[in-house]
């Protein structure tokens, strides 16, 4: 296969025979090799699953020396280590002056005598041994960094005094900036030592501790979650002491000023090796919520993202000519500081994805922990069940750890073959919602389905409204559950079980906000009648809908806060036969009261007449005439009426005229009633009306002074001052206000007079 500046030291795998290797590093590229054989090297090959190569071949010293060119020997001091990339040797594999599709062939030894040079680089590949590569810190150690920077500032006043600079320089003032830098040097790696030997005392005890809980588990000495409680706070803590040991270590062989982490603004004159002799070491904190593998998953995303961004900005200092790089220091950096960094963010993916390796192992320790304590458990009956005594929380417990460790092994899985942060998974889950993540995702499932429930019911009652009268104030009014319903059906689509919990809670005082407006309204404009009229006079179809909604949200809000142990299809359908319930409820009383109010009250009686004359008990309808005041007129007393009326009637306040006679020429009387009147500013006035037919069906519909009512009936003239409105067919004239009833027929004159009818 072809190698790219881009591959070097990558894990690989062969698509044609499928086997798995590490490809080597640039430095371990000999002269005069421009192939290299896998069979010929086993070391280079890797197991499945293992993408941190801990031991590499390396070629020896006098060939590296040999591949690296002399005069970049002392640029930034990138050769202090042979295990470092050098910053500009190694720039072209690091960024690449070619594409990436072609082809990159390594450097050759330009000899005389090729069978020679090729005898000598197989002595080299024969004698060739595994070194272990130091590993690179990807912290920052201020005392490290200061140290560093000495050096560096040594290394340029010694370069000065050598090429005679600076006639004030003498040799004696050099060496004793070299010797004090190395006191203090030693001084820091001793206590670096001392350091790392007490923290690997402390990683013993972690594990002993680690292996004496397994042994509890397996001896039921303790539950489920008090070992996964345990275990989970020691983990986090040897997590915790391996990352110290591992930067312990590092900053051992870190001599570079930018491996440490750049240079820092300091003067010679100003060192002081006593500052070196005490040391305070800050222990990383990994003791968070988010458990520490998860932890690692998220720092790995970050570390990723930041490698893009620092290979980017490589990309754009290697374009830059050759006269602005001055400026371009200033501004952005030299490109020894972002090798380097390039170099840390390495060292940290390699770190995270061997840490995600033993924790791999982990989650097979703990499965492997949890079968054999369920196994024992079911074995104590002998024929699997569960004992009578068994608490049920054991099992809970079980199967919350159980997919806890699945989702985390599964998530470690994904992260280990990532090799850029669109393949890396970056979710930020804390400890309770991962435990919690079945559960979030059945309330979410249940969610969803009682949202497109109730969405359903009350579009059910909209379509319904749509046959009524439209633009009505009913309809209006009974709109606003459904706009309500409608606009919180998204909440489904918020993954975050809290949040979409709070939301809807908040849409379920919403719905209880509009559900006792609408309530409101409709008593509000609904006239003060006896309990029989009273029931008819309210929207049936309005109310069921109002019900039905309120059913809808009721239940919404006990499922998503509570704790009922019911199965998602078990309280769908619960919750849906209570609305339906509800429903069925309304309409029955509905028709009930509708039938015995009108088709039991409105019956004819033809084999008994009885003469019944209605007069008004307080105020009477009468005739207008021209003057406003008509307290002078006559009683109009009413003639024989061949029916039996409600009884509600007997007291109302109206006057029946010509009954009998409208009544033998076929004529049906109809209950009229004025409701209301509205007026805005100085618009025409509006006169709410509803008109009661004998079959029992009403009707309610707005009017305006010259509309036709019924018949030949109109409304004919208001008076603002006294609110009343008066009604005529032209041949009799009636005073009505707002809750007046009274019985006007259907009948029509024979040439329709001019103005506005209404269609029945």
């Amino acid at each position: 296969m072809k190698i790219t500046p881009t591959m070097y030291g990558k894990p690989a795998k062969c698509v044609a025979c499928r086997q798995k290797f590490f490809l080597p590093e640039e430095q371990e590229f000999p002269p005069c090799i421009s192939v290299v054989y896998l069979q010929e090297h086993p070391e280079l090959l890797r197991k499945t699953g293992v993408f941190n190569r801990d031991v590499a071949v390396c070629s020896d010293h006098s060939v590296l020396d040999e591949a690296r060119d002399d005069s970049d020997a002392n640029f930034a001091g990138a050769d202090d280590d042979p295990d470092l990339l050098d910053a500009s040797s190694d720039s072209d594999a690091l960024l690449g002056n070619k594409g990436a599709d072609e082809e990159i062939t390594p450097p050759f030894h330009n000899s005389s005598n090729p069978s020679s040079a090729q005898a000598k680089d197989q002595s080299l590949i024969e004698e060739r041994q595994p070194v272990v590569k130091a590993a690179l810190p990807f912290e920052r150690n201020d005392m490290l960094r200061r140290l560093c920077t000495y050096q560096h500032l040594l290394d340029n006043l010694e370069h000065r005094a050598l090429l005679e600079e600076d006639d004030g320089l003498s040799s004696s003032v050099v060496n004793a900036y070299s010797r004090a830098l190395d006191e203090a040097h030693e001084q820091f790696q001793r206590q670096l030592r001392t350091k790392q030997e007490e923290i690997e005392v402390r990683l013993i005890s972690n594990e002993k501790s680690i292996q004496d809980n397994i042994v509890s588990l397996h001896v039921k000495e303790i539950s489920v979650r008090d070992y996964f409680n345990a275990v989970f706070r020691l983990r986090a803590a040897r997590e915790r002491l391996v990352h110290f040991v591992y930067h312990l270590k590092a900053w051992q062989h870190v001599n570079d000023p930018f491996v440490a982490g750049g240079l820092m603004d300091l003067e010679l004159d100003a060192f002081d090796k006593e500052e070196f002799t005490a040391i305070h070491f800050e222990e990383p904190d990994l003791t968070k919520e988010t458990p520490v593998p998860l932890l690692y998953i998220k720092d790995l995303y970050d570390a990723l993202n930041t490698r893009s961004g620092i290979e980017a900005r490589m990309k754009e200092w290697k374009r830059m000519p050759a006269g602005q790089s001055d400026a371009a220091d200033a501004a952005q950096g030299t490109y020894e500081d972002y090798a380097a960094a390039h170099k840390r963010v390495e060292a940290s993916i390699s770190f995270y994805r061997s840490r995600m390796e033993v924790f791999v192992s982990d989650v097979a320790q703990d499965m492997s922990s949890l079968q054999k304590y369920r196994q024992d458990l079911l074995g104590k009956t002998g024929n699997g069940a569960l004992p009578q005594h068994l608490d049920r929380v054991v099992l809970s417990d079980l199967e919350t750890m159980e997919r806890f460790l699945l989702h985390m092994k599964a998530q470690i899985n994904k992260s280990l073959h990532a090799n850029s942060t669109l393949d890396a998974p970056h979710e930020d889950l804390s400890l309770a919602d991962v435990l919690d993540a079945g559960r979030h995702r059945m309330g979410q499932r249940f969610t969803a389905s009682f949202y497109l429930l109730g969405v359903l019911l009350l579009l059910g009652g909209m379509l319904v409204f749509l046959q009524q009268e439209p633009c009505t104030l009913y309809c209006l009014v009974l709109m606003c559950p459904i706009l309500t319903a409608l606009f919180q059906l998204p909440l489904v689509l918020i993954k975050a079980a809290r949040l979409r919990r709070t939301a809807a809670l908040w849409f379920f005082f919403g719905h209880l906000l509009v559900f006792l407006t609408s309530v409101f309204v409709l008593f509000q404009t609904t006239a003060l009648l006896s309990s029989p009229v009273f029931g008819t006079s309210i929207d049936s179809l309005g109310a069921t809908t109002l019900l039905s909604f309120f059913a809808v949200g009721i239940g919404l809000s006990l499922i998503v806060f509570s704790d009922i142990s019911l199965r998602v299809f078990s309280r769908a359908i619960l919750v849906f036969v209570c609305a339906l319930c509800i429903s069925l409820l309304v309409y029955m009383g509905y028709t009930g009261i509708r039938a015995s109010t009108f088709n039991g009250g409105m019956r004819l009686a033809p084999d008994t007449q009885q003469e019944t004359v209605v007069s008004v008990a307080e105020e009477k309808p009468r005739f207008l005439e021209d003057k406003e005041d008509t307290d002078d007129l006559d009683e109009v007393p009413a003639p024989n009426l061949i029916t039996q009326l409600p009884p509600e009637l007997n007291g109302a306040e109206t006057e029946i005229t010509d009954v009998a006679e409208r009544l033998a020429d076929n004529a049906s009387l109809y209950t009229f009633n004025l409701i209301g009147v509205f007026q805005a500013g100085n618009s025409s006035a509006d006169f709410r009306v509803s008109l009661l037919a004998p079959d029992g069906n009403q009707d309610t519909f707005n009017v305006q002074l010259g509309s036709t009512i019924l018949g030949d009936w109109k409304a004919v003239e208001y008076n603002p001052a006294s609110k009343k409105l008066t009604i005529s067919n032209g041949e009799r004239m009636l005073l009505l206000t707002a809750g007046d009833k009274v019985f006007i027929d259907d009948q029509m004159s024979e040439e329709p007079t001019n103005g506005n009818t209404r269609q029945e």
